[in-house]
Parts: C-alpha cells; structure tokens; sequence
C-alpha cells in the first residue's frame, strides 16, 4: 500500500468461507493461451474478466473483459542484459514515483498558483492548487526543492511551501526537510512538528537516512527526533528489508538513536532519564536492530540500579526486533525473578511472548504453574485467555503455541486490584474485515493504583493491518499525592469542612461581582 502511515500485510486465516486477501466484491478470472515453437513464445493472448458483484447475485452487478494478445516479430541471438539482480517478493508492491521529474522552475510555478489561490482571500481552488503543489514537490529531487523553498519571496509562499513538503513525503524530500532542519531555516516550533510528522514518510532512501543523522547531533537533541527518525528507520527497514541488515547508513543512524545508551541507563539527573526514554522509543519503532545496540538495550533493562521508567521503556523497546536471543534471554531471566517489580515482570513477558516460539511456550507454561506472585499470574492468565479467543490475523502464531497453556492455578479476578490484559475483536471473515481494540492495565505490588494502562486499537482491511491508535498512560508515585489529599490523615479530612467553606465564600464573592 502505498500509505503514509505503515501497514503490516497478513495471510487471512482459513475459515468456513475459505481464505481471502482481499474483498470478494470484486471476483477476477484470468484465461491465456500461449503458442510456442522451438522453445520460443510465438504469441500469447489474454483474457480477464472482472465481475462486480456487490449483493453477491450472479445476475446483479457490472463485468469488465480486457483482451491483449502479443506477437513475436522478430528474432535475433544475442543475450538479454540482466539489469535487476534483486529478488522480489510475489506480493504486489506499490511504485514509488520517481524523483527528479520535477524542476525547479515547475515546483515554483505550482506554488505561485497555490499562493494566488489563497493570498488574500482563500479561493474555491485552494485545496486543488495545494494538493497540486504537495504532488509537485513529491516528484522532485533535494537540489530543486530547495532552489524552490529560496526562490519563494514572501512570508506566505515560504510557509505553504514547508506545508507542502511536509505533506509530501517522498526520499528526496525528507533529504530537504532535514537540510531545512539542520540550518534553522525552520522555526522552533514548527520543527517540533516536522520532527513527529516524519511518522506518515511514504519512502525512504539511505541518502534519507544520511541526511537526518546530523539532527541526532548536538547538546540537546529534541525528544520528538528520537521518535520520527526511528519511525523513518522502521520505514526504510519495511521497504529494503535487505539493506536493513547490511546498510551502513542504517547502522549509521540507529548508532546515533542509541548514542544516548552509551553511559549506560543509571544517571543522575531527570533530564538524562528522559533523553534515554526518548532514545529507547525511537528504536522501539524501527524494525531491526543490530547486535551491540540489542545489547545495550538489553543491559538497561536488566540494570537493577536503574529507575523503574527506564527499564520499562527498555522492554518496550524489545518489541522492535523481538525475535534476538538476547532479548529472549533478558525477558526470561526477569520475568522468573519473583523480586523484581511485577510491572517490570508483566512487560518482560509481553515482550517474550512478542515473538512467540515453541521454547516461549514451555517458559510460559513452566512458570505459570509455579507463579506465586498474583499480579503476575493474574495478567498472564487472561493474556492466554484472550489469545485463545483473538479474531486477530497477528495472533495466529501465538494462539498456535500458546493457546494451549492452561494454568493449573487459579488467580484472582478482582478488577480493582490485579492486573489484566483485556481484548475486543471482531472478523467478518466473508470480506477479510475486522478490527481488534487491546487495553493493558498493570499494576506495580507497590501501587494501589494501575502503574500503567496502554491501548492500542488496530483494523484489518484488505490483507493489511492498520494500527489506528495506541496510547500509553504511566504514573509513579501518584498514590503518595492521594493520599496526601484523600487518606485517613489527609488533607480532606483533616482540613475538609474549612477548604469547602472558603471555597464556598470566594464562589460567592465572584457571583456578587459578576452581578
């Protein structure tokens, strides 16, 4: 799909109506016949047939027939010049359009018509002539987009101009944007933006990913950068899945997501802390790590002198690229520690069982037959609970090798008081739809309160997974401020009759003025 946003394509799981990739509204036969003499193809005629059938009735609905036939000429030895040495998947893969079809001087004359369109008053076209302009600048090359953004005179061509290479999304822009980015000629607050719209780049390149290794440099990096350019890292790992465990570009940039981790995940300052955090999301959203920087990561996350927060983000981070032994061995060696935080125990085994194998199944048995810890085994019990019901096409390897395990145990079922993983989903198996909406609610044996909730709501459309949202909520120390307010020495309670009536008499105060 050729999306600014990344889908991950599954195979439809095997149902009463059979298994499908795409929507059957659209039904497609495909006849040939080839004609062959000596071992060479003569000629070869085609047939496909699309049928429409929206109410599933033979009789209702449109056909479409398209007929081609190829004919040898002519013929002459010789050997055809092998220009693609590549291996390519059978899936389909969208065309990125080519960059450089653009110059300099068309890309100015689509925004001067953008600018007409909307300076003074916006105009009925105006939403054409920019959508014109976004297009233009996808089809251009770094040298002419950034000719164009210095030819523009007033403040307004300027800034619908860095509009429209923010919608575009191409290589060679993001290479622009990220020249923009490293000579301040974008304000401060419009960079922060630019950074988190690097999330919806529709291709990436290595010189892509040259050209945003400098924005990683520096005395204060900001933390929305770790975010998007790990999420263009992930990108270009989506598109070149071999260049991403050979390029040097690649190695290049995650080095520079990572520098962070270099000193290790204990410091002493709060500022430290979050730079670390933020580094350890941006590699949570690339698709593939190399071996020293899963170490590092690994390391922070085992680190008991490190605070909490960190290595929670550290085992997030193991998500990225699940399937490396020595995040397998991390997760295990912490989620059997029955002294660790039951928060940090709980996300160790979200990420063992990321990449589920046959050797994560027998873990995952062996310890929730033994689980003494109830937060624990409450959370892994309806986690498996959930797997075995799961409608979701991403989860039919877990259901496979985990949908088995049944605890010997019995855990608590309190929802006030023990952690839960709770999933909604739902498959229309006859069109390939669905949709799965997945809440984690983790509790800390140290907490009265959940530690930390996360949603993630994601839908299945046409052989693709589409995550729509995901969002995370955690808090710590929190309790103490409640009952700081709300205990039985609070300040409420103590103090509560007195603080209602002078609120009473300020309200009043203000009503008397008003009136």
């Amino acid at each position: 799909f050729n999306f600014p946003f990344p889908t991950t394509p599954y195979q439809a799981a095997q149902s009463s109506f059979g298994s499908f990739e795409t929507s059957p509204l659209l039904g497609s036969k495909l006849k040939v016949s080839q004609e062959i003499r000596s071992g060479v193809l003569q000629k070869a005629e085609g047939t496909e047939t699309y049928d429409y059938r929206a109410l599933l009735s033979p009789e209702a609905g449109a056909s479409v027939r398209v007929l081609y036939s190829l004919t040898l000429e002519s013929s002459s030895p010789g050997v055809i010049p092998a220009n693609v040495n590549s291996p390519k998947g059978i899936f389909y893969e969208a065309v990125h359009d080519s960059d450089g079809i653009k110059n300099q001087e068309t890309i100015s004359a689509a925004l001067e018509k953008a600018v007409d369109a909307i300076d003074p008053v916006a105009k009925p076209e105006a939403a054409k002539e920019f959508a014109n302009l976004v297009h233009v600048i996808e089809q251009g090359n770094k040298i002419d987009i950034l000719a164009a953004y210095t030819a523009a005179q007033s403040k307004t061509a300027k800034n619908l101009f860095l509009d429209g290479l923010l919608y575009a999304g191409s290589a060679e822009s993001v290479e622009a944007a990220a020249e923009l980015l490293s000579s301040k000629s974008i304000p401060e607050e419009s960079a922060l933006l630019w950074y988190l719209d690097l999330n919806f780049v529709k291709h990436v390149s290595r010189g892509s990913l040259t050209s945003l290794l400098p924005l990683l440099s520096g005395d204060k990096v900001p933390y929305q950068a770790y975010l998007g350019i790990g999420s263009v890292a992930g990108k270009f790992c989506m598109e070149h899945r071999q260049l991403c465990e050979t390029s040097p570009e690649y190695k290049q940039l995650l080095a520079g997501l990572a520098a962070p981790l270099a000193g290790g995940c204990k410091v002493d300052s709060h500022e430290k802390e979050n730079n670390i955090i933020a580094s350890l999301k941006g590699l949570r959203n690339t698709r593939h790590l190399p071996d020293e920087i899963a170490q590092q990561i690994s390391q922070c996350a085992a680190d008991r002198s490190a605070r909490s927060r960190v290595r929670v983000a550290a085992l997030e981070a193991f998500h990225a690229d699940a399937s490396k032994p020595v995040f397998t061995q991390t997760a295990t060696i912490i989620l059997y520690n029955v002294e660790e935080d039951s928060e940090l125990r709980i996300q160790a085994y979200l990420a063992l069982v990321a990449d589920p194998s046959p050797k994560v199944a027998d873990i995952v048995k062996e310890l929730i037959d033994k689980e003494p810890v109830n937060q624990v085994g409450s959370f892994i019990v309806s986690h498996l609970r959930n797997i075995r019901a799961s409608t979701s096409p991403e989860k039919e390897a877990a259901k496979r090798l985990l949908g088995n395990i049944i605890s010997k145990k019995k855990f608590p079922y309190d929802q006030r008081k023990f952690s839960k993983n709770y999933e909604l989903s739902y498959s229309l198996d006859a069109l390939n739809v669905g949709a799965v909406g997945e809440v984690n609610r983790i509790f800390s044996q140290n907490s009265f309160i959940p530690r930390s909730v996360s949603l993630n709501l994601t839908t299945q459309l046409f052989g693709h997974s589409v995550n729509l949202a995901e969002f995370g909520l955690r808090t710590e120390n929190l309790e103490w401020h409640l009952e700081k307010y709300f205990g039985r020495r609070g300040i409420l309670k103590s103090k509560g009759k007195e603080l209602i009536d002078d609120f009473a008499d300020e309200a009043e105060g203000v009503v008397n003025q008003t009136l």
